[in-house]
């Protein structure tokens, strides 16, 4: 069995100088296991950690012919290295199947949960070994089809390992035909997503509105050589309304966001069109989350709640339809709460040292993108205010500003390590509360 070594060297220098690595034969590097082979054309990733958050993909390139790279313009934090799946190196076939090599985290693991960390400051370098290890790789083929059952002619399909969302993808487009070939897959459960949109009838203006959008998804083990068939849906139009707790003024504009949770938006977002207090979502696939905001008048209006069918949905991913028009809300208020106060430290003077976090009460609500979940600043004199606030039970935290680098969304093992050490309070409506706040001493 062969064994292709990635030795890497990453760092971040002054100035414009770049990050440099190198596969194989690197001072100071690891022993190299002698039937290690450099590797040559592999595109290295480097993923940089930020909690509550998936992994970002930072710099990369790719090896030369003498297994070399060189990565630019990283940022000090936590990262994990990937090395894609190396499709131009396929060795002979076994028993009829062809072997190749599987994408690997460092030092040489499969997923990215037992990936090791490389932890990288301003002005340092860091090592790490990925050793890509060898294995059977399959095509996969198939057809799409659409909603009304013809072959989807354009368009593209994506494979995603499902364990690992932001790991290696493959990817191609769909034939006119609407069939597809993905070669060199290694062994693996994965995810299969597609994406159609039928072109303008002939003649028609470039102006003129796109058709709408189809999407599918379905589970795919990838064993042997595999055959599928994915079926597209339509993109749901859904129909909604703004409601305020006063008469807004005349002008007031409504703004609604729909996000997504999959960390490649794979199947996009559905556009949004707004007139008056009424919107319409158009190319709705998959769960989603809306977020809005309302602007006009002396009023400042803050988002109380998403309701469907008078449920709230503001921070449950939900799969909505278009039987869900006239039924779905966003709700806005001019009477959300507040909270100010003070930062001090350990010495018991004001500290600008800080970041505020304040997070639910109630730890159901410790979820991604909750809308109780809130990062503020302070100001050169220790002071904070944030507006905007849901009512409900809260805690809030002083913590120190570097434990909260790279930091997009606290997760729930951060926000419990927390709950210890913050103070709990409660924010009703129309209610400006000061609460003052200790730094506390808080690692992650």
């Amino acid at each position: 069995m062969r064994t292709l070594l990635i030795c890497l060297l990453l760092g971040v220098l002054t100035g414009q100088q770049p990050v440099l690595g190198q596969v194989g034969g690197l001072p100071q590097a690891p022993p190299r296991d002698v039937r290690a082979e450099p590797a040559s054309r592999v595109q290295v990733q480097a993923l940089l950690l930020r909690a509550g958050a998936q992994p970002t993909p930072s710099s990369s390139a790719a090896t030369d012919d003498r297994g070399e790279f060189r990565l630019f313009h990283l940022t000090p934090g936590d990262y994990i290295v990937m090395a894609m799946t190396p499709n131009n190196i396929v060795g002979p076939e076994v028993e009829g199947e062809a072997i190749g090599f599987a994408s690997s985290y460092s030092p040489g693991v499969p997923t990215m949960a037992e990936a090791a960390r490389v932890r990288i400051g301003p002005a340092s370098q860091a090592t790490a070994d990925i050793r890509l290890i060898e294995t059977r790789v399959h095509t996969l083929n198939g057809t799409v089809v659409t909603a009304s059952g013809e072959p989807a002619r354009g368009g593209n399909v994506s494979l995603i390992a499902r364990e690992s969302p932001l790991g290696p993808m493959f990817a191609t487009g769909l034939s006119g035909t609407g069939t597809f070939s993905l070669r060199n897959v290694p062994p693996g459960s994965y995810e299969l997503i597609a994406r159609h949109q039928a072109p303008r009838p002939a003649g028609a203006l470039s102006t003129a509105p796109a058709s709408a959008q189809e999407f599918g998804r379905q589970p795919v083990e990838v064993v042997a050589h595999t055959e599928v068939l994915l079926p597209l849906t339509l993109g749901a139009v859904v129909q909604g309304e703004a409601v305020f707790d006063e008469t807004p003024p005349a002008g007031t504009r409504v703004n609604v966001t729909p996000t997504t949770l999959d960390p490649r938006n794979l199947t996009g977002v559905p556009s949004v069109e707004v007139t008056g207090s009424q919107f319409t979502l158009r190319g709705a696939f998959g769960p989603l989350l809306l977020r809005a905001n309302a602007s006009g008048g002396a009023a400042a209006w803050a988002l109380k709640a998403v309701l469907l069918r008078g449920h709230d949905i503001t921070d449950e991913p939900t799969v909505l339809t278009a039987s869900d028009s006239g039924h779905l809300q966003v709700v806005f208020t001019s009477k959300a709460p507040a909270l100010e106060g003070v930062v001090t430290g350990q010495n018991g003077q004001p500290s600008n040292d800080a970041t505020i976090v304040i997070f639910a009460h109630d730890p159901k609500a410790w979820t991604p993108r909750s809308s109780f979940t809130r990062l503020a600043d302070v100001d050169k004199d220790g002071k904070f205010t944030v507006r905007g606030l849901r009512e409900g039970r809260y805690y809030a935290a002083a913590v120190p500003i570097d434990v909260m680098t790279n930091v997009v969304q606290p997760t729930a093992e951060i926000l419990e390590s927390l709950s210890g050490v913050a103070t709990a309070f409660t924010l009703n409506a129309g209610e400006s509360r000061s609460v003052d706040l200790r730094l506390v001493l808080f690692e992650r």
